[in-house]
Order: structure tokens, then C-alpha cells, then sequence
């Protein structure tokens, strides 16, 4: 069922009942929306350094740019980076009658780098970081007539800058902006709901904000959530469903093999092309899976998960040489440590055989815990999971 048919249903139900607030509409699409499948691709450094010891120069924007710093600074060990702390970093400065600060040329750069022994110098400026909490309501018609329904609202926004300096070449690089959002909210038809938590809010944010200084720094991995089609027609729902638990391997071996004796119409054959195209970018072979999604697309040119698969082809193709160009200057995959607040909350239902169900289980539990899903999500997600079994 398309989305036009959806639309057309929560026309007459808006006829039959009232209209049907967002989470039901939501709901509606979220059901006839094809299944997905989170597949990773490596992505280099944005400044492609070499880094083995890190200084941070001094913060400025008070308790969150410390926040930031602090948590860089469990990242980095974590990571096998020497971070020198800015306590050592004061006293080997005042012993060189130096003093640090923002403005740093290229040379003194070098001096810093020849007397700190450290390649790598950041920077972090927070100009704005609040937290809000506000409430607000909606008249809902509903069957039972119009009903009033309250909402509590928690927010954080966070703006600062990063200015990162390579101390071995001297290269001063322009400061990136950190630009970041949270948002929560709770609702009721009976009184006055609580407000999400401002503390799991803020903490989201900061980490959103350590995540964008790492990606220029160190390799990180992106997630594409790619439609998969599962009908039955063709086998595509029996490779769905191998792709689902994570075994690749065995969908694109039955995908070949069911493309062989796919006799149906075009638009069947376009998504045959297209799931085993999906079953190849999740192993990494991006330009066969190129073809097969061109193929896809002359097939069935209407569809947008073909025209998406072809971009998102063409750009794994791009970012898999520009990884491996910065393996070859001698840069290393950092390792990712386990529980890292960088995962996207939806990721952990979406990605199957990422990680084991109890891993998985875990995760979610987190999650709930810190207030950044709702009851409800987390019931969603676990069945979710658990069906994997």
C-alpha cells in the first residue's frame, strides 16, 4: 500500500472520527513504509591527520566548552591518544615564558609543537549553550468532539567553534562551527505531563558536539538506511529477511541466483536488481552494486529508492578511494568503543546482525533509562528486536 492510498485513509477517518493527531498519521505511514537495512560505510577524516599526542588550548564559553573538552578527553584515551592535560600544558608553558591563547601563527606553532611535543593543537569556543523547557497546547478533535491536549517541551542548543592546528606542518585550519539541537517532549489529554529530562538532553547535545570534532580527526562510519523490498514475487522476501539478520553473503548468493529465473514485469525486476544492489554495498563492492542500481533505475525510472540507491552508490564509490588514500599515507581505523552515545537511537532496530539481541536488548534499555526514548519506542524497538530471533 502506497502513501497515497494512506492519505486517502486518514481522509475518511478523518470524516468518520476527527482528524487523528500526528503520532497516529505518523503511525499510518510508518506501517506501509518499506523495511530498511543499515549499511555501513567508512568514512575518512575530514582533515587527515596523523594524530598521536593532542594539547587543548585554553576553553572559552564556561561549563559547556569544559564538558566538551572533558569528554574529548575520555574519547581520545580510550582511543590509545596521549593527551597532554592543561595543567602539564600551564606548566611547561610558563617554564618557556609562553602563553597560550586562540591566536596561534604558523610560527609558533612550530615552537609549541618542538616544546610540547604534541601534533595536534584544539581549540574549542562555545558561544551559546541553553537548555529550555516550555509547555504548550492543541484542541484535538477527536470522536469524542475536541479535546485538549498539553505538551512539555525540552530543549538544548548548542553553538561554538573548533579551531584544530597541526603542530608537526604548522597548518592552521579555519575553525569549523558546531551547531547542534536536542528536543523532547511529552503529551497528555489529562493534565499537564512531565518534562523529558533536561539532563539527557544536554548531555545528547554535548556528545553531538564531541562526535563532530572527532569526524575531523579520526575515521567514523555512517549508516545508510536503505529500503528493501520484500516481495514475494522473485524471492525478494526471502532475501530480505536473510539481509535483515545480517547475512549478506547468503542474500546476495540467493538474489543471483533468484534474478536468473525472475520472469515477472520490469517494475519486479527493477527491485530484484535493486535488493541485490543493496546485498553488495553492505559487503562493501560498491561499483557492481553502482550497476545493478543503474539497471534498477532504467528498469524503473519512477522509483525513488533507485534514484537514492544510484546517488548513494555513486558516493560510497567517492568516499571508498578517499579512505583508502588515507590508509595508504599510513592512517589507521580508530576503534570504536563499545555503548558510544553517538548512535542514533533508531539505528539499533534498524541494523540486525550489527550486534547480538542481548547487545542489542541492552542498548535499548540505555536508552529508555536516559529518558531519550519514550515508553512506547522502547516497547516498538524491542519487539523489533526480538523478532529477530
Amino acid at each position: 500500500m502506497n502513501k497515497t492510498l494512506c492519505t486517502l485513509i486518514l481522509a475518511l477517518l478523518s470524516l468518520a472520527f476527527g482528524s487523528p493527531d500526528s503520532a497516529t498519521a505518523q503511525g499510518l505511514f510508518t506501517l506501509f513504509e518499506k523495511p530498511k537495512i543499515g549499511v555501513n560505510l567508512d568514512q575518512p577524516p575530514e582533515y587527515g591527520l596523523e594524530v598521536s599526542r593532542i594539547a587543548f588550548g585554553p576553553t572559552e564559553g564556561g561549563p559547556c566548552a569544559d564538558e566538551i573538552v572533558s569528554g574529548l578527553v575520555e574519547d581520545l584515551i580510550q582511543r590509545g591518544i596521549d593527551v597532554l592535560d592543561r595543567e602539564h600544558l600551564n606548566s611547561i608553558l610558563q617554564e618557556h615564558n609562553l602563553v597560550m591563547s586562540g591566536m596561534v601563527d604558523e610560527s609558533t606553532a612550530i615552537e609549541l609543537g618542538r616544546i610540547l611535543g604534541a601534533t595536534t593543537l584544539i581549540f574549542v569556543n562555545v558561544q551559546r549553550c541553553v537548555d529550555d523547557q516550555t509547555r504548550r497546547h492543541e484542541d484535538k478533535k477527536t470522536k469524542d468532539g475536541t479535546r485538549r491536549k498539553y505538551f512539555a517541551v525540552t530543549e538544548t542548543h548548542l553553538k561554538g567553534s573548533v579551531r584544530v592546528v597541526d603542530l608537526e606542518t604548522a597548518r592552521i585550519f579555519s575553525a569549523k562551527t558546531l551547531e547542534e539541537s536536542g528536543r523532547a517532549e511529552e503529551s497528555s489529554y489529562e493534565g499537564l505531563p512531565e518534562f523529558p529530562s533536561k539532563y539527557a538532553i544536554h548531555d545528547l547535545v554535548i556528545h553531538q558536539g564531541i562526535f563532530e570534532i572527532n569526524k575531523l580527526l579520526f575515521p567514523w562510519t555512517e549508516v545508510l538506511n536503505m529500503p528493501v523490498f520484500n516481495d514475494k514475487a522473485c524471492g525478494l522476501k526471502d532475501t530480505y529477511r536473510l539481509m535483515k539478520v545480517g547475512d549478506f553473503s547468503g542474500a546476495e548468493e540467493m538474489a543471483r541466483a533468484n534474478l536468473g529465473r525472475c520472469n515477472s514485469k520490469d517494475k519486479i525486476k527493477a527491485r530484484a536488481h535493486y535488493n541485490l544492489g543493496v546485498a553488495l554495498m553492505a559487503q562493501g563492492s560498491y561499483n557492481e552494486a553502482q550497476n545493478l542500481f543503474n539497471q534498477s533505475f532504467r528498469l524503473q525510472p519512477s522509483g525513488k529508492a533507485m534514484q537514492r540507491a544510484v546517488t548513494d552508490s555513486r558516493r560510497a564509490i567517492e568516499v571508498a578511494e578517499a579512505m583508502r588514500l588515507y590508509r595508504m599515507r599510513g592512517g589507521q581505523m580508530a576503534p570504536q568503543h563499545p555503548g558510544s552515545p553517538f548512535e542514533d537511537p533508531g539505528s539499533i532496530a534498524a541494523t540486525p546482525g550489527a550486534a547480538s539481541v542481548e547487545e542489542r536488548l541492552r542498548k535499548l534499555e540505555r536508552l529508555r533509562e536516559s529518558g531519550l526514548i519514550t515508553e512506547k519506542e522502547y516497547q516498538g524497538k524491542r519487539q523489533e528486536i526480538l523478532a529477530d530471533l
